[in-house]
């Protein structure tokens, strides 16, 4: 007789956990080591056909030439230590005791015995067997005559481990029986896998010693809180915390709830987290506890890379905490999180006088009804180049009615440096608590030891009514803000006062595709003004150095101006680069140009300068356009520039008149092209007074001045025009008295009048 090795598990694995290729498999004496110590084994059920060992696999089969092969012992043999290794000689499943069945048939145990003619029984006399084992019923029992089921009672009957047969046994080669109440294929044999069994380093054993769930029963967490009454049975704080001191990955399962009254604390041991799905309720966002705190990781100064881990951790919900996710004093703490709700702050960071939060990276993909998103409090800097907030990521995709995206609350020595702020969408509608009032930034301090941070905001903010500005206290230095989507109802530049002028530059797309600053000469203030139409600014220059600290993506922003005069002038300086990558409109805003005087001049000079001249008097220095700048302008007064001239343009720049201009006093030129260019076509141009002009009307040395289907009315006193050093007049056949003026004009030096 013989019985059928069943393998523990379908087939044999690898460490990955595929099928194991070019292994070997060794079978020896029970509790001995099978390479050392092996037994018998056969490739057919008589027992007449041995394997040599170790034996190969293929597929995760054992084979012989590549094909797949059962193996059998006999009955000798009750157990047998059993080793798998793999191509490179890796260790893969190691058993010191199996049974290749039990001594009673029992579910999911198949047991099957194999007699042979001439060896167990006698053809023709032989009328009864004794089995290994009892099969407990006849109804459990398969017996077949060379594959020729037999059937009870009519074949046979069964009395314990008697199997008697009506008539005796023919002339066949082999009588079968296998029994079993219940048949899984592959499956171990019961007691034949235990904790012992399992070979240390395999996947499996790797899977079940190296993570915990909170619910196992040695913790004994429970998911009783109901999310829509708020009730609980259990306070599941000690378990919790308990898995997460175990130094084992902690898990927990999704969609349920678990109340933590007192908040837990992540060791500096945990080796990770996977929790997602499930949610931590606390007693609410007035209360002192956290939600998952991080205290004191990787302090102490030195090289603390040499500290990091690798650690990971997908965090559960936190909901009605103080702080949602806490770190104190912590560093190389990389978290994720699916949402934080109902807490004081979403993600809270904290630095005591000496120490550090320091590469740290958190993302969270909701922070909402939060009275901040994100919470920092950083002490005093006593001088060490470890403290403070430094090289950090904090991430949210939507950050939600909270009343502060980022709030920082300083010591005025404060450390933040090299952070990056990101916060896909920034949407303030619906906060509640503190003020009342909505900021995407608000710092209570800032310190010169603030620098070098970027914050992103793609969508937003939205609906934050914090006046003056939903940025509060943004004042650093080599910052860089991106805040592409300003919706507020008003997109005035007083959403943008906190920004330090003249450093780093906002990045704002306004919703309306124009920002909107007001300037009044006689009613507005620059210390106390904001730019809005009800508050306006005082004079050009500081509206202007507001507008200049912005990056409008292309958009226009127009500078209105109230009527006075306005004796300091437009000076747009974009020599050093593009100083808001849109176009500034300079606009009188009555749409009367005699009610609005620019007595200081306009001045534009660098490429990044587009500028447009709108509804105005212009005196002074005119208009003067330098090195590629590109200035227009349309219902323009030219008045008294002196001795200067109206328009110039030089060193490739370019001036454009769109619509009709009054001139009311002479100068130098109307028009000077020094290497420039000045378009004058198609407009009228009304000159009253007959002013005189000192060298021409028009000059161009260097230049190009094109007046095509210009028309000139009024009189003037001085040269008509003067082409010189390669400068070229084309009024397209406009003839010599084309422009005003009492003297006929001339050409030299290679210019051109056309």
């Amino acid at each position: 007789m013989s019985s059928l090795v069943n393998n523990p598990i379908p087939v044999w694995l690898d460490l990955l956990g595929n099928a194991l290729q070019g292994g070997s498999i060794y079978i020896g004496l029970p509790n001995t080591d099978p390479t050392k110590n092996p037994i018998s084994v056969y490739q057919d059920e008589a027992l007449s056909i041995p394997f040599m060992q170790p034996i190969p696999t293929t597929d995760g089969m054992p084979t012989v030439a590549g094909s797949p092969r059962q193996i059998f012992l006999g009955l000798g043999n009750p157990t047998f230590s059993l080793a798998v290794f793999d191509s490179a000689g890796n260790l893969v499943q190691s058993l010191p005791e199996v049974e290749p069945a039990a001594s009673v048939a029992a579910a999911g145990d198949l047991t099957q015995n194999v007699f042979v003619n001439g060896t167990d029984f006698t053809p023709n006399v032989t009328t009864s067997l004794t089995l290994s084992a009892d099969p407990g019923a006849p109804t459990n029992l398969w017996v077949d005559f060379d594959a020729v089921p037999q059937f009870y009672p009519d074949d046979f009957t069964l009395n314990g481990r008697t199997l008697t047969f009506t008539s005796p046994i023919p002339n066949i080669g082999k009588v079968r029986a296998k029994w079993g109440s219940t048949v899984v294929t592959g499956t171990p044999g019961t007691g034949t896998v235990t904790d012992s069994s399992i070979a240390a380093g395999t996947a499996l054993y790797n899977r079940i010693t190296e993570w915990v769930d909170i619910t196992d029963p040695t913790y004994g967490a429970k998911g009783d809180y109901n999310p829509t009454t708020g009730t609980w049975t259990t306070d599941n704080t000690a378990a919790i915390q308990a898995a997460l001191n175990s130094g084992k990955g902690v898990t927990a399962p999704p969609g349920q709830f678990f109340y933590v009254g007192s908040g837990v604390s992540v060791p500096v041991t945990c080796p990770g987290i996977m929790m997602e799905g499930a949610t931590f309720v606390g007693p609410g966002s007035t209360s002192t506890v956290d939600g998952l705190a991080f205290n004191n990781w990787y302090q102490g100064g030195g090289d603390q890379i040499t500290h990091q881990r690798g650690q990971s951790f997908q965090l559960p919900n936190v909901q009605a905490f103080r702080y949602g996710i806490a770190l104190y004093n912590s560093a190389w703490v990389m978290a994720r999180c699916d949402m934080v709700k109902g807490c004081e702050a979403g993600v809270y960071s904290q630095c005591d006088t000496g120490k550090y939060v320091v590469e740290c990276d958190i993302a969270v993909r909701q922070i909402t009804q939060c009275d901040h998103g994100f919470h920092e409090k950083i002490a005093a800097n006593t001088g060490g180049d470890t403290e403070g907030v430094q090289g950090c990521r904090f991430e949210c995709f939507y950050l939600s009615s909270c009343n502060v995206g980022i709030y920082r609350d300083n010591a005025a020595t404060s450390v933040n440096t090299f952070n990056e702020y990101y916060i896909v969408e920034l949407d303030a509608n619906g906060c509640s608590g503190g003020t009342g009032n909505a900021y995407a930034i608000e710092n209570t301090a800032i310190s010169s030891a603030f620098a070098g941070n970027v914050y992103r905001i793609p969508l937003g903010p939205i609906n934050c009514n914090a006046t003056p500005s939903p940025f509060s206290r943004c004042t650093e230095t080599n910052s860089k803000f991106e805040v592409l989507g300003f919706c507020g109802t008003d997109v005035s530049p007083y959403a943008w006062a906190g920004f330090l002028p003249g450093g780093f530059r906002p990045l704002v797309r306004p919703s309306a595709g124009v920002l909107n600053v007001y300037v009044d000469v006689n009613h507005g203030n620059d210390a106390t003004g904001d730019g809005s139409v009800s508050n306006p600014y005082n004079t050009i220059a500081y509206a202007l150095g507001k507008i200049q600290n912005l990056d409008l993506c292309g958009n226009a922003v127009i500078m209105w101006l109230l009527p006075g005069t306005y004796t300091i002038g437009l000076n747009l300086n974009t020599d050093q680069g593009p100083y808001n990558n849109g176009h500034l409109y300079l606009r009188g805003s009555t749409g009367d140009a005699t009610q609005i005087i620019v007595s200081g001049g306009i001045n534009a000079s660098g490429p990044g300068s587009r500028l447009t001249v709108e509804y105005l008097t212009v005196s002074g220095n005119g208009i003067v356009a330098d090195n590629n700048a590109k200035v227009d302008f349309d219902n323009l007064i030219f008045a008294g520039v002196g001795s200067n001239n109206h328009i110039t343009s030089k060193n490739g720049a370019t001036v454009t008149a769109l619509g009709p201009v009054t001139i009311t006093s002479g100068g130098n030129s109307f028009a000077s092209a020094i290497d420039g260019r000045i378009t004058l076509d198609g407009v009228t141009y009304t000159l009253t007074g007959t002013p005189t002009f000192s060298t021409a009307f028009a000059y161009a040395a260097y230049g190009r001045i094109s007046a095509i289907g210009s028309t000139f009315s009024g009189a003037a006193t001085g040269n008509r025009y003067s082409a010189l050093i390669n400068g070229v007049i084309n009024t397209a056949g406009g003839g010599a008295n084309f422009f005003p003026g009492s003297v006929a004009g001339s050409s030299a030096s290679g210019g051109q009048y056309v």
